[in-house]
């Protein structure tokens, strides 16, 4: 991987500090960037990126170019990015997720433009930014409880958030996919979103706490209370 030009680092750095994640924080220095040509030729990355390719989980190089482990994936990537650097003045490019074989949270894959005099390269650019999720989530009882969800709703977002699909969970949940769409809606509804990629990231930024269990000894009972008075 190559180092980032000084115009890629201006809007590397730039994107870092005003970009959110789901949760509305800043990225920080810590999200993953991908430069890619408009062929979806990866030109440069960060060290983040780099490790996160080099890993595999959910994202990897083939041929020089991001690849998902999922075909589908991989072509809505090659999509955005086509878009993106197609030169048609919009802010972005559009957003996606990108399961894990690990289980663990999908990434969250964001897709901007960057114009061939802003990166000073021969050719338009896109940016990709990736957010990985904390594997700290909030629970299917938290979840129903903040929502106002039924534990199947709660159960279907959070399965969804973790990057499965649909037609992978009817045999899982051992339902028909119809009710899983209704539970979708219902849940969609409750949540005060849209799309299920909407979803998925509200999910993700719910932050949580663990709250740490205090031992017997540490806990004053009414007596130890009644006797220190």
């Amino acid at each position: 991987m190559v180092g980032i030009s000084w115009g890629a680092h201006r809007i590397f750095v730039g994107a870092c500090f005003i970009s959110t994640d789901p949760g509305g924080q800043s990225l920080g220095l810590t999200a993953a960037v991908i430069f890619a040509d408009p062929s979806g030729r990866i030109v440069e990355t960060n060290r983040q990126a780099e490790a996160l390719l080099r890993l595999g989980d959910g994202l990897t190089m083939r041929d020089g170019r991001p690849c998902a482990q999922r075909s589908f994936e991989t072509a809505k990537l090659m999509s955005l990015i086509a878009e993106a650097t197609a030169g048609s003045g919009a802010p972005n490019a559009g957003c996606m997720l990108i399961g894990r074989d690990s289980g663990r949270p999908a990434l969250i894959v964001r897709v901007a433009p960057v114009s061939a005099q802003q990166a000073r390269y021969d050719t338009a650019l896109a940016m990709i930014l990736i957010s990985i999720p904390s594997d700290n989530r909030v629970s299917e009882r938290e979840l129903a409880e903040l929502y106002g969800l039924s534990r199947a709703e709660a159960r279907l977002a959070l399965a969804l958030e973790r990057g499965k699909r649909m037609n992978d969970l009817v045999s899982e949940f051992g339902v028909q996919i119809t009710t899983l769409r209704t539970q979708l809606s219902s849940a969609l509804k409750k949540c005060g979103v849209e799309r299920q990629s909407d979803l998925v990231r509200l999910i993700a930024g719910i932050p949580v706490v663990d709250l740490p269990r205090p031992e017997r000894a540490d806990v004053a009972t009414q007596e130890d209370l009644i006797g220190t008075t």
